[in-house]
């Protein structure tokens, strides 16, 4: 749930303050038409032993354009991980039975429609629900998992939106959107670094977009807990062009 959540607070707004020393400009939303992308998302974190694991996500995303904006469908996931036995099927049953699905986005990059919305969101929380019930039969406190399934309980058609939408992670982030960029050190991309500074976590983004078509090349997080500053959290997303 932890990946589901992030993918989606990424894909839409994370509240990161832009790094210093960077000129604004307005990106284009200009997705090319049949563009087919290969997602590879990783997480890194640390099992309750306080091993080092990465679980990698890998999937395929298509666009093309329809009416008004575009269609993106992102295929099902395909999943490998370094968690021991146990937590890796759990992980993987989280993805297990997944359909392609097609978001409708309007020419802005902004989420308008998703095909078939209802079947994939209970379908989603089923697996959420059984995977909640595995993990409390295998002894592990699932508070914070009946939370999060009664919170599902309660959303409302722009959070089941943005949570499935959430499989694309933050390819559109930056769409058609005013930033605050610096030139890479391809000329076709633009770097985009944000942080955060809270209480209890430091956090940082750093992006790359291509500054032809606004869409994210790369996106990296990183986040350090200041209880446990030798075990930072990070997670990543890369998008390639398929076949490469």
């Amino acid at each position: 749930m932890r990946i589901a959540r992030t993918l989606a607070c990424l894909a839409t707004a994370c509240a990161l303050s832009p790094a210093v020393h960077a000129q604004t400009r307005t990106l284009p939303c200009a997705p090319p038409d049949g563009a087919d992308l290969r997602l590879t998302a990783e997480q890194d974190g640390w099992s309750r032993d306080g091993k080092p694991w990465r679980t990698t996500i890998l999937r395929t995303i298509h666009i093309a354009h329809e009416s008004g904006g575009f269609a993106v469908t992102i295929g099902p996931a395909q999943i490998a991980t370094t968690l021991d036995a146990a937590d890796a099927r759990r992980m993987t049953g989280a993805f297990s039975g997944e359909t392609a699905v097609t978001l409708h986005l309007d020419a802005a990059g902004a989420l308008r429609a998703i095909d078939d919305l209802d079947a994939h969101w209970s379908a989603y929380v089923a697996r959420l629900t059984a995977l909640a019930r595995e993990t409390e039969a295998a002894g592990i406190r699932g508070e914070r998992s009946r939370a999060a399934l009664a919170a599902m309980a309660q959303a409302d058609e722009a959070a089941r939106m943005d949570t499935i939408a959430g499989r694309a992670g933050p390819l559109f982030r930056l769409c058609g959107q005013s930033v605050d960029a610096r030139a890479g050190s391809d000329p076709a991309l633009l770097t985009v670094d944000e942080r955060r500074d809270a209480g209890d976590i430091s956090e940082s983004v750093h992006m790359e977009v291509d500054a032809s078509t606004g869409l994210l090349r790369s996106a990296a997080r990183r986040a350090v807990p200041r209880a446990q500053p030798r075990r930072p959290l990070g997670e990543s997303w890369q998008y390639a062009p398929a076949g490469e």
